[in-house]
């Protein structure tokens, strides 16, 4: 059975991490044999959003809502699937300066290299051809 794995994107998003991304799941999909990647455009949500709460302009604001939206869409699509949100936070974003948005990509169910440092899981990332 094919393993999922998803990523939420939007236009306002930084290109070059957002093509950092989808090496990284072609790399899975090239890599193993039960994965499956689906790209989910949220554009229109965070449109919606942005014209509902115009009245409360704020770029943080928005930048942080944007990063909860795309955890709502996680959940909701591994609850439907009996399946978990993994998270990418690393030693020092998410668990020492606490550099994350809360409720946001800070809320997963598991965080397999949270004990790593930023340069550790760079070193990773090149060992495995995800980075080159």
């Amino acid at each position: 059975m094919k393993k999922k794995v998803l990523v939420g994107i939007d236009l306002r998003q930084n290109k070059d991490q957002h093509n950092l991304s989808l090496l990284q799941l072609k790399w899975l999909e090239d890599n193993f044999d039960n994965i499956e990647t689906q790209v989910i455009n949220l554009d229109d949500i965070f449109n919606s959003f942005d014209h509902t709460m115009k009245s409360f302009k704020s770029e943080l604001a928005f930048a942080n809502s944007r990063s909860r939206l795309r955890m709502v869409t996680l959940y909701q699509i591994a609850q439907s699937k009996h399946g978990i949100v993994v998270g990418t936070g690393n030693k020092v974003e998410d668990f020492g300066v606490g550099f994350y948005t809360k409720y946001g990509d800070g809320g997963v169910d598991i965080s397999p290299i949270a004990d790593c440092t930023k340069t550790q899981v760079w070193e990773m990332g090149y060992k495995l051809f995800i980075i080159q």
